[in-house]
């Protein structure tokens, strides 16, 4: 890709760094929950049309598109970026902090739709630089891995995109810095709730009850033997009973399951049915599991990889495109999208220190917006004029 063209992307990113920071601010002062983005969707619907783009709104509920079409017809990509916060009250301390009690963007998704927002400008004043058209996907509800799937069937991916992209903020890498791998970048998601029935009686009398509480621990102390090198079982929630001289017929035990690969997976979910069924069944009482928010594993397609990494070396520097060692067992909804296109998800660095994603004290790195940006729009660029590399 032409060094002159990856600098004036780059010098345009910090030019609207300031613009992008405003927006973001915003953003994170009215954090709103899955598919309640109203506030969110509005003001960067805004931010958009007041640089004559043409937002299509209301898509999935709360979701925005944005189409941007060069002078010449080439290939397709989408940008993706999410909007929804989570129920965590904010510790920031910030003079924007969060108006809105007991929510916050405590993953980073305000810098995700502001990097996004930002990369929209640069796209639209760099038209005649490059050939096809680059669409901006703003996705709700990634937090409860409905929005992509709800994206998807309202249209969002119609016509099929030849590359489709995103961007999350990372905690512990260098501000900056972007990364990413080739192969698993993050694991499959499954939410699990556990239902237990034994018998309730007087806390006086535990002889003529069967405690489901005691189910529960056990269960919980056989899953948590499950976890590995390719698998977490986490159980997360225990709500058994109401008071403390009661025993209570039943209880709930809810958490996650995840997966590097399908058949992980698929072997995982089986071994929980087995344990659960089997546990219970020894007390005399009976479990069942129910799976639900399953969110595939996300898979960087390995040509989009050697775009990141050309494009990224020649943009930021060597030093600030760095290659991760390893999949996390983190999630994202992201994964829905891949099995309609090949796609990549990078991590852009929010600094070495400082609190970690779903943390109350969690903030966006505004420092970071014009690298995330920049990448974003450098890669997409180079997709439309140059394709997928064989």
């Amino acid at each position: 890709m032409n060094t002159d063209l990856l600098q004036t992307i780059l010098r345009l990113s910090r030019s609207r760094a300031a613009w992008a920071t405003t927006l973001r601010r915003q953003i994170h002062r009215s954090p709103e929950p899955a598919f309640k983005e109203h506030r969110t969707s509005g003001c960067t619907a805004e931010a958009l049309a007041s640089l004559g783009l043409p937002v299509r709104t209301g898509v999935a509920g709360t979701g925005l598109l944005v189409d941007i079409n060069s002078e010449q017809p080439g290939r397709y990509v989408i940008l993706r970026a999410d909007m929804d916060a989570l129920a965590i009250p904010e510790a920031t301390g910030a003079e924007y902090a969060s108006e809105n009690p007991g929510y916050s963007h405590s993953c980073g998704h305000d810098g995700h739709c502001a990097a996004l927002a930002a990369a929209g400008a640069i796209l639209l004043e760099l038209r005649n630089a490059w050939r096809g058209r680059i669409r901006l996907l703003f996705q709700p509800a990634e937090e409860t891995a409905e929005g992509a799937r709800s994206m998807i069937a309202a249209g969002a991916l119609d016509p099929r995109p030849d590359a489709i992209l995103s961007l999350h903020a990372w905690p512990g890498l260098r501000t900056g810095a972007v990364a990413c791998r080739n192969g698993t970048m993050l694991a499959s998601c499954d939410v699990m709730h556990i239902h237990i029935r034994g018998k309730g009686g007087h806390g006086a009398r535990p002889d003529l009850a069967n405690n489901p509480l005691i189910g529960a621990a056990r269960v919980v102390d056989r899953l948590s033997a499950l976890d590995g090198a390719e698998r977490v079982v986490s159980m997360c929630m225990a709500r058994v009973g109401e008071q403390a001289n009661v025993i209570a017929d039943s209880g709930q035990l809810s958490g996650t399951v995840r997966a590097l690969t399908p058949a992980v997976r698929d072997r995982t979910l089986h071994e929980i049915q087995t344990i659960v069924g089997r546990t219970c069944g020894e007390l005399g009482m009976t479990g069942e599991v129910v799976f639900h928010g399953h969110s595939p594993a996300v898979l960087t397609d390995r040509r989009l990889h050697a775009v990141f990494r050309e494009v990224g070396i020649t943009l930021l520097g060597e030093d600030n495109v760095l290659e991760l060692d390893g999949p996390s067992m983190g999630s994202e909804d992201f994964g829905w999208y891949l099995e309609h296109a090949p796609g990549l998800l990078f991590r852009v660095g929010m600094g070495l220190d400082g609190p970690g994603l779903h943390e109350a004290a969690f903030d966006f790195n505004d420092q970071a917006l014009p690298p995330a940006a920049a990448m974003l729009c450098a890669m997409a660029i180079h997709i439309c004029n140059e394709g997928l590399p064989e």
